[in-house]
């Protein structure tokens, strides 16, 4: 299942005053991952978008654990969790590199030493 939520309806938009939406960075079932700008500081973003109307909707739930996680290592700072006429929006610090990427720079494949290093560091957080 895609994301309902379409990218031009937020592209070059501001949200809450301060957050503007600049390029597309992913998408998922839950939604859509742009990258943004604090237009009062110009520092970097991440904007989480989902539609209000959807069956399941999860930046709530991942604005409250960001919360608990705060401070960790590697956990993202959270900046606001809000809503727009249309969409739940979460707003956190934008960081490097996923996970995600990681894993498709090395051909879909972890070494046991990365898979070690990834696991002691869930454990110690």
């Amino acid at each position: 299942m895609s994301s309902d939520v379409n990218s031009e309806e937020i592209l070059d938009k501001v949200f809450f005053g301060q957050y503007k939406a600049l390029c597309l960075i992913g998408e998922g079932s839950f939604g859509k991952c742009f990258k943004g700008i604090n237009i009062k500081n110009n520092e970097e973003i991440c904007f989480k978008i989902e539609k209000k109307t959807s069956q399941r909707t999860f930046l709530k739930i991942e604005s409250h654990c960001l919360e608990n996680l705060k401070g960790g290592k590697g956990i993202p700072d959270f900046y606001l969790f809000g809503y727009s006429d249309t969409f739940n929006i979460l707003i956190m610090e934008l960081l490097d590199k996923t996970m995600e990427h990681i894993f498709a720079k090395n051909n879909h494949n972890f070494s046991i030493k990365t898979t070690c290093i990834i696991a002691i560091q869930l454990v110690s957080m």
